[in-house]
């Protein structure tokens, strides 16, 4: 049986070796665009190349080779053919993959947001202008 203060520290391990991966691996993918504070600057190079509609869609294929991994090697029995990189390696690669979706997805949903305000504000000008000139008979 699996208790929740083992479930509570499991969690607090694998969190904690996300954060370590991310801040040593982090840099060795785009150092320059790190150093301008850009960190997930290589998630973006997907959809700035045109591949994909957002950075997101390029983080869910990450996402999907290392559930496709995990699918392969959900037997403890076998083996893995690729020794330097053990499963759970995978499982923290995808939570940090699923970390970064979700900050995309709100920097995204924040932009929308903010553009439906300012279409929204630019309409009622819009409309109170219009609706001044109607009041003078224009």
């Amino acid at each position: 049986m699996i208790s929740l203060e083992k479930v509570s520290a499991k969690q607090k391990e694998i969190f904690d070796n996300c954060m370590k991966v991310v801040a040593v691996k982090g840099a060795d993918y785009n150092r320059k665009q790190q150093k301008k504070g850009d960190t997930l600057f290589n998630m973006r190079v997907t959809a700035l190349a045109g591949l994909v509609r957002s950075p997101q869609a390029g983080i869910l294929i990450r996402l999907q080779d290392k559930l496709q991994r995990l699918a392969s090697l959900e037997n403890p029995a076998e083996t893995p053919a690729t020794k330097d990189e053990a499963v759970k390696d995978t499982i923290q690669d995808a939570i940090v993959y699923l970390t970064y979706f979700q900050l995309f997805y709100e920097e995204e949903r924040d932009e929308i947001q903010a553009l439906g305000k300012t279409l929204n504000a630019e309409a009622d000008e819009e409309k109170e202008r219009t609706q001044g000139a109607s009041d003078l008979g224009y």
